[in-house]
């Protein structure tokens, strides 16, 4: 599957418009993809 062969809809594109930051199908990368300036900082801790 690729963005030609998967592409937006009428369904997603008024999603789209009602609510503009969200991802509203499989490549939507533009809109609701985005990333936080900084590095990352975890901490992960396992527990027994």
């Amino acid at each position: 599957i690729t963005a030609a062969t998967c592409p937006a809809t009428n369904y997603s594109e008024f999603f789209s418009n009602q609510c503009p930051n969200a991802y509203s199908y499989a490549y939507d990368d533009k809109r609701g993809t985005f990333t936080c300036s900084g590095g990352p900082n975890y901490a992960i801790n396992f527990c027994p």
